[in-house]
């Protein structure tokens, strides 16, 4: 299969799951005034991160997710109106970023979810995508936009 083939056939995805999710939140359409203020707090107090020199450049609204001895921080930059896609900075342990993309919640079609509360819901960030701790993960957008 040649280039050409290969962007359309990834074009095609992209476009299909973006409209299967734009189609099932235009059924649980929200507005604005419903984004949670625990979104904008943050508890600190659940676990000690790291305390290492360059930490400084952590947004104080980022918090500190671990797993298997490793973590990461993360800062929720902006959430879309229908809760489905966020931009979210992504830092190590000693406050390099590591990526500062737009991220797509997906989920099986039979279980379709909004974002709620990312702090709670995020497991990891693999390298590539964010894993969560129900059956969904967050989808690094396709096309790399400038933030």
């Amino acid at each position: 299969m040649n280039n050409q083939k290969k962007h359309i056939i990834l074009f095609l995805i992209c476009s299909s799951v973006v409209t299967i999710i734009l189609v099932g939140f235009l059924i649980f359409k929200t507005t604005k005034n419903e984004v949670r203020k625990s979104d904008n707090k943050i508890n600190r107090t659940k676990f000690t991160p790291p305390q290492l020199k360059g930490t400084d450049r952590i947004p104080k609204t980022a918090f500190w997710i671990k797993n298997n001895g490793n973590g990461n921080w993360f800062n929720i930059d902006w959430i879309h109106d229908h809760r489905n896609n966020a931009i979210i900075s992504i830092y190590d342990k000693s406050g390099q970023l590591l990526v500062k993309s737009k991220f797509m919640k997906i989920c099986p079609a039979d279980e379709l979810k909004l974002i709620e509360d990312l702090e709670k819901e995020i497991d990891f960030y693999d390298g590539k995508d964010i894993q969560l701790k129900d059956n969904c993960y967050l989808l690094k957008n396709c096309v790399q936009q400038n933030l």
